[in-house]
């Protein structure tokens, strides 16, 4: 297929989708990081990832986080869950989006658009 490797491609013909899917995780992280992350994770990482969501940086955000899911982990099923569910969503967005995986084709880039867009709608 010709536009393999060429998210630019992916990013032009589904701007909505993919904005959408961003506006989404953006929320869930908001939202995870001022109910579940306060006092689990030093308050230096917190500003790093609040100022990564508001810069709409989904990706710096996950690896932010992903450092710390030890510390995630010990809180309990619901906040385990949650987290692995944003990170998750955050990882198959920046798989859509981004050149990290030169071999995707568009249609394995919006399935994974659409898994980013489920998991955060469940944070």
């Amino acid at each position: 297929m010709i536009n393999q490797g060429k998210p630019e491609h992916f990013l032009q013909t589904n701007q909505e989708a993919c904005a959408h899917a961003k506006d989404m995780i953006v929320a869930a992280g908001t939202k995870f990081v001022e109910s579940k992350a306060k006092g689990v994770i030093p308050f230096g990482i917190i500003e790093r990832a609040m100022k990564a969501l508001k810069e709409d940086n989904v990706q710096l955000f996950a690896n932010l986080l992903r450092q710390h899911a030890d510390k995630f982990c010990q809180r309990g099923f619901k906040v385990r869950h949650a987290y692995w569910t944003l990170i998750d969503a955050a990882n198959f967005f920046c798989d859509a989006t981004s050149t990290f995986w030169s071999y995707m084709t568009d249609e394995r880039r919006k399935q994974a658009l659409i898994w980013a867009t489920e998991m955060a709608a469940e944070i």
